[in-house]
């Protein structure tokens, strides 16, 4: 692909602990990204801290940062190197929450709106109903008893994670959240973040209670688990002018029956229907043009 612009440096964020709620994807997506970039003349600066650095091939337009992904650190990389765009989608949410949180401007990627979306659930479910979408019955509480109460409305058994109703908590809650993610990742991978399935009101109530002495600001999702439903994920490129593709569609193979850690992935899905997905694909691009993300 030929550059037809002016080549800018652009700041790739990665995404973090690859244990953590399954990112490997989002690792790939990362590679994917710097190697496009490269392949279009821009200098590239990968801010991570994982090994799968080693992926990448050797560039001499590529600058690999190992660093902790802190506000702090991207403010003062932004600072002492000169950076024209900052990337932060290929990372997924963790990349897209450290650049909201550090008050980065992103030129590159998904809108300010989407972003908002992808880090307050509440305001993608409103989205997803407002568009004639349907959404599992769920709700996000911030304690152990509104937690018992909600599910009092929903049928075990219950999808539980851990999410940010507000995408601008208090920054030092989120470093010491950042924190206890890698103090605690290899041996208490489900409570950081990853669903997991809970049964009845004894088991949510120690699961909630923990998650809070982890993190006294997190917000927990609740949704009613749909069992035997085979989960599959669109990808959408639209650029400014409306115009949509769909850029992959990928299954996902959960042995525990519900996302995880262990979940993996098959892209493109080879047993998918071609009815299917045609109806994956334009539900996606109906949901998008009919939203108000941008």
């Amino acid at each position: 692909m030929a550059a037809n612009h002016p080549l800018k440096t652009i700041l790739v964020i990665g995404p973090g602990p690859r244990r953590a709620s399954g990112r490997d994807q989002f690792a790939h997506g990362v590679v994917d990204a710097c190697i496009a970039m490269r392949s279009a003349g821009h200098p590239v600066i990968l801010l991570d801290n994982a090994p799968y650095l080693a992926w990448l091939p050797e560039d001499d337009g590529l600058q690999r940062m190992i660093e902790p992904l802190t506000p702090d650190v991207l403010r003062h990389i932004l600072a002492h190197h000169d950076v024209d765009q900052v990337y932060a989608d290929a990372g997924g949410e963790s990349a897209q929450r450290l650049a909201v949180t550090a008050g980065v401007p992103m030129g590159m990627g998904a809108g300010p709106q989407i972003i908002a979306a992808a880090l307050d659930r509440s305001c993608l479910f409103k989205q997803i109903t407002a568009t004639g979408l349907s959404t599992p019955p769920h709700a996000i509480v911030d304690s152990v008893a509104a937690a018992l109460d909600a599910a009092c409305d929903m049928d075990f058994p219950i999808r539980v994670a851990v999410t940010e109703h507000d995408a601008h908590v208090r920054e030092e809650n989120r470093e010491d959240t950042a924190r206890a993610t890698i103090a605690t990742a290899g041996s208490l991978p489900r409570l950081i973040g990853s669903p997991a399935l809970i049964y009845n009101l004894s088991d949510l109530g120690e699961w909630a209670e923990k998650q809070l002495e982890i993190d006294t600001a997190a917000k927990l999702l609740l949704e009613k688990a749909l069992l035997g439903w085979q989960p599959y994920e669109v990808i959408v490129l639209r650029d400014g002018k409306g115009q949509q593709a769909i850029c992959g569609i990928q299954a996902y193979l959960e042995p525990t029956g519900v996302p995880a850690s262990e979940t993996g992935w098959v892209q493109p899905p080879v047993d998918l229907a071609p009815q299917l997905y045609a109806t994956l694909s334009q539900t996606s691009f109906d949901f998008l043009e009919r939203s108000d993300l941008k």
